[in-house]
C-alpha cells in the first residue's frame, strides 16, 4: 500500500506540478479521511456525516484565519503604530527626507 500510494503521489506530482499535486493529494485525503471517519461506529452513533465533518472543517478554517489576523494586529501592526508615534524616529524620517537631498544639492553647487 505504502509504495504505491507513494508512487501516485509522485505521479501527481510530477504530471500537475509541485503546488497542484500537493493541493489535489490533501484534498483527495482529505475526502477520504472524513469518508472514513464518518464510516465508523463512533461517528455514526454521533450522527456525524461527512457534511458535519465539512462544517467543522470550515469553522476551524474561519477561526484559524481570524487568529492570524489578530495575532498579526496585535504584533505587526502595534509595533507599526508605536513606530508612526514615537517622535524621535519622525525626526530621523523627516530628516532623511528632502531635507537631506536639498543639502545634497547645495554642497555640489
Amino acid at each position: 500500500g505504502g509504495a504505491a500510494a507513494g508512487a501516485m503521489f509522485a505521479g501527481l506530482v510530477e504530471n500537475l506540478g509541485l503546488k497542484e499535486g500537493l493541493a489535489e493529494f490533501k484534498d483527495q485525503f482529505t475526502k477520504d479521511a472524513k469518508a472514513t471517519i464518518a464510516e465508523t461506529s463512533f461517528a455514526k452513533d454521533r450522527g456525524i456525516d461527512v457534511a458535519t465533518l465539512d462544517a467543522w472543517e470550515e469553522t476551524f478554517q474561519e477561526t484559524a484565519a481570524r487568529t492570524r489576523e489578530e495575532l498579526h494586529e496585535k504584533t505587526i501592526g502595534r509595533a507599526v503604530e508605536t513606530l508612526t508615534k514615537d517622535e524621535t524616529l519622525a525626526q530621523l524620517l523627516a530628516l532623511s527626507g528632502p531635507a537631506e537631498e536639498e543639502r545634497e544639492a547645495s554642497e555640489g553647487a
